[in-house]
């Protein structure tokens, strides 16, 4: 199944629906769509045979169950318009989504055997896009009977070039047809305007300057010296304005200019509603507002119309759109699969690199950490990639524009999978608690049977290389490629499928970072079901599907150079420089460390801040940075009189690092001991403390202790079921203690 979106040749580069036609081929090219391109011809002439040879070369690479966006008019005429419909509804399963540029006897002759001709194509659509819920109300009283409508909001004018916030010009600009716009020759304001038309119409007026007609690029940049975009009309055109969105609002907004709207039309709603602008009653209300503004009042209008216009230049609007039609189609269409974004899907899949990730988004942060790593991947490449999201519905729309966004601003792709995560509930601690979203991973084999290698990334990642050289490397005999846990290698944590002698120290890998050859993993069997097995076997296992993962596959990998998976945490031990050629893992450290900032951090959100969710999402890390220092302080403010006074320590959890760190810090007392919820263990000592059971806590007066817990497994509950209170009998050690000694990052 593919989608086809129709596009606009044939008439002059500078009308405007022209440009808006190719603005929207472009941005959904981006998102895959393959161009079924029309010419203004005088079909008048042609034959009904000549029509149809015609019409059946334009959809030549037409097939059952494809999509086609019509948008709509072709500007061919109605006879041409019907034919074009008839023909893609005749193929079997085929949806019709028709994108209404413009309603052309509204526009003018109001003719209403037009407007119902009009009407009578728009009802073979399975889906309609109109400029508004104004538009689709009037067309109605026509006998419109299309349920499925979606809106575009505003036009997109896609451009890659950032544009600075303009400077307070006082002037207007008036981009279009003195003869359709007469009334502006009468200008007689204090505001010099701008028009740009190709006329030998002269002016009198020096403050009504008519230039010829620039190319539509040309035009952005000159709206963006700063001033005003205009948007007014009179007689037919003013009534029209009330339905429909004119072309001008987006390319002013993509020049990054605050606009001057009449009130009464649909811009006027858009203008008010996002305040990129002011909505006025006449001319002389214009006039005098731009004589008036303060250099203050424009800087404050102009950083509202940043905002809009970074998604107006991204393709936002209509990506949206597009996005949300193509969706309709897929739940009308039983023979269409849902389990994928379709109009993501790439052509020559089979040219492109690879690249898959797990995204579980309970909190709606992790989609902003995949972006990050996809923008890193693509700013040090030039290659193209296709990114594959395995997700379950945690994933917002939003994150979902964002994520698409990132890729195709540089050219690649992504498709989407949605996933129904109850397939893992294995029995399983782990899984249910931290890391359900790389369990997604063990589901490529089973949802890209066309695929045979694919490269696996976790989402806490940042490139500093090409991933080209990955891709690169020769896996044919293998089932994977991996990086040597550092960690483990070097005996700073172990894991029970290393101390049982399962796996030894030196191969055990890191599953961050993988080079897979599906087509040799499947002939070992199901990933997905090996792995659970695994799991069922092992609910103890500490790092779930890669612990299965090393496992199944470890004598069939090859071990990679260390540099594809730097651990951060241990990098900084080293060296505080950011090295060339490096992936780097930011795994248990959520990335910012407020404790000791460090270049890594600052390289971490360099990147971010040029992804779709920019400053946002840093000025969200940084407040919850500083939430999670206040929190630790208060804590340690709570704790300390208790240890001060005397009050006995009592210590509850593994002896991890954060445990290593505190016992340092509160060094332990005669007086002081452990508690286990395992019976076995009650009795034994660590380093001469002894080892109690945790009932012993009852036999404790109240006040006279306090619990230091690593808040692992049933920790915190089994000590909430005691009727301990936190913060004044018991402390969890994470929030007493900074990042780099075991504390928590964040509270994501």
């Amino acid at each position: 199944m593919r989608v086809h979106i129709t596009n606009l040749y044939g008439i002059s580069y500078s009308c405007a629906s022209r440009v808006a036609m190719n603005n929207t081929v472009e941005i959904a090219k981006q998102m895959n769509f393959h161009e079924l391109g029309f010419f203004k011809y005088p079909v008048q002439s042609d034959s009904e045979a000549e029509l149809n040879s015609r019409l059946d070369g334009i959809i030549a690479g037409l097939w059952h169950d494809d999509i086609v966006v019509f948008q709509f008019p072709s500007w061919n005429g109605f006879t041409f318009d019907e034919a074009f419909c008839e023909k893609v509804k005749a193929y079997l399963n085929t949806k019709l989504i028709i994108y209404a540029h413009d309603i052309v006897p509204l526009m003018f002759d109001k003719n209403e055997d037009n407007i119902r001709r009009v009407v009578q194509i728009l009802n073979r659509a399975d889906i309609l896009i109109l400029p508004s819920e104004k538009m689709y109300n009037l067309l109605k009283t026509y006998g419109l009977n299309i349920e499925n409508v979606l809106y575009q909001e505003v036009w997109d004018y896609p451009i890659s070039e950032h544009m600075e916030p303009s400077p307070l010009n006082r002037k207007m600009f008036f981009p279009g047809q003195l003869e359709r716009f007469p009334y502006i020759l009468n200008w007689e304001g204090k505001t010099p305007v701008e028009v740009f038309d190709n006329t030998d119409q002269a002016s009198n007026n020096p403050n009504l300057i008519v230039n010829n007609v620039l190319p539509s690029a040309e035009l952005v940049f000159k709206f963006s010296s700063g001033g005003f975009g205009l948007l007014w009309a009179e007689d037919t055109q003013k009534e029209y304005y009330q339905y429909n969105n004119p072309f001008k609002l987006g390319t002013y907004l993509a020049a990054g200019i605050p606009v001057i709207v009449q009130a009464g039309t649909h811009a006027a709603d858009f203008v008010s509603k996002h305040k990129v602008g002011f909505v006025v009653n006449s001319l002389q209300e214009a006039d005098d507002i731009v004589q008036n503004i303060t250099e203050d009042e424009y800087r404050a209008l102009s950083r509202n119309v940043e905002k809009v216009s970074f998604l107006v230049r991204n393709g936002y609007y209509t990506r949206s759109v597009l996005n949300d039609a193509v969706k309709l189609c897929m739940e009308d269409n039983p023979s269409t699969s849902a389990s994928s974004e379709i109009n993501t899907i790439p052509e020559n899949l089979d040219d492109l690199i690879q690249v898959a990730f797990g995204l579980y988004d309970k909190t709606g942060k992790y989609s902003s950490y995949v972006g990050t790593v996809m923008e890193s991947i693509l700013e040090n490449t030039t290659s193209k990639i296709c990114f594959h999201i395995f997700h379950d519905s945690t994933l917002s729309d939003d994150n979902k524009q964002k994520l698409l966004q990132v890729a195709t601003n540089h050219g690649s792709y992504v498709i989407f999978h949605l996933i129904d995560s109850s397939v893992f509930d294995a029995d399983n601690k782990w899984i249910k608690t931290f890391t359900v979203g790389t369990m997604f991973r063990l589901l490529m084999p089973r949802h890209l049977p066309n695929i045979d290698k694919i490269i696996y990334l976790d989402g806490d990642l940042l490139f500093n290389r090409d991933i080209n050289v990955l891709w690169n490397v020769d896996v044919s005999s293998r089932c994977l490629a991996a990086v040597s846990d550092y960690g483990i290698a070097n005996g700073r944590y172990n894991i029970p499928i290393v101390t049982n002698g399962i796996i030894s120290k030196d191969r055990y890998f890191n599953a961050g970072v993988l080079l897979l050859n599906l087509k040799n993993i499947r002939k070992k069997g199901d990933l997905l079901e090996l792995s659970l097995e695994y799991l069922n076997n092992n609910p103890d296992s500490p790092l779930p599907d890669q612990d299965a993962l090393n496992y199944y596959f470890n004598d069939s990998t090859l071990l990679l150079d260390n540099d594809w998976n730097v651990f951060v945490s241990y990098e900084k031990e080293k060296t505080f420089q950011v090295r060339k050629d490096v992936v780097y893992h930011f795994a248990g450290i959520n990335h910012i460390n407020f404790h000791n900032p460090s270049e890594y951090e600052k390289l971490y959100y360099k990147m971010r801040s040029r992804t779709p969710w920019g400053f946002d999402m840093l000025e969200q890390d940084v407040f919850m940075g500083y939430s999670v220092l206040s929190s630790k302080i208060n804590n340690l403010q709570e704790l300390l009189p208790k240890i001060s006074s005397g009050c006995k320590k009592i210590f509850y959890g593994p002896q991890n690092y954060g445990m290593t760190n505190i016992l340092k810090m509160m060094p332990p007392n005669k007086k002081d001991y452990f508690i286990t919820d395992n019976l076995d263990d009650a009795g034994t000592t660590i380093d001469d403390i002894p080892v109690k059971y945790i009932d012993e806590i009852k036999k404790e007066k109240p006040g006279k202790y306090v619990i230091l817990v690593v808040p692992d497994g049933n920790a915190l509950e089994n000590l909430e079921k005691m009727g301990l209170t936190s913060g004044q009998d018991y402390f969890a050690i994470p929030n007493l203690l900074v990042g780099t000694q075991g504390g928590y990052a964040s509270f994501s």
